[in-house]
């Protein structure tokens, strides 16, 4: 009986902190990529993107949709300088080529969603 109490009130703990942790994960990666660009029907203009232009604060344009890829740059398995240099820039050719070695699979184009602030204003 005391087993199945144990067992029970663990399993209840984990649930618990995984619903927090995986909040609190969703929730920063909302601020931290959402500061402006909120709303797609206003959008983000060119000029906006181009002032996140380094790797500390990186703003990519891909396929009219802009992405906060700072967090993202340390762990690109091309590296860094695949992504730095279109930091603030249009990089859809980039990433529709993969930087001219062949295409991002699927899964690439899936962890965008992660990223993103908003459209490109016209």
């Amino acid at each position: 009986m005391i087993k199945n109490v144990v067992t029970v009130s663990l399993m209840i703990f984990i649930i618990a902190v995984v619903a927090v942790l995986g909040g609190a994960v969703f929730n920063q990666n909302k601020t931290a990529n959402n500061s402006i660009g909120d709303n797609p029907v206003t959008g983000v203009t060119q000029s906006q993107v181009a002032q996140h232009n380094t790797a500390n604060n990186c703003w990519m344009i891909i396929s009219n949709k802009v992405y906060n890829v700072t967090s993202y740059i340390p762990v690109h398995p091309g590296g860094a300088g695949t992504i730095i240099p279109y930091c603030g820039k249009d990089g859809t050719v980039a990433f529709d080529t993969k930087g001219g070695d062949g295409s991002h699979p699927q899964s690439a184009r899936n962890l965008l969603v992660n990223y993103y602030v908003g459209n490109l204003s016209k």
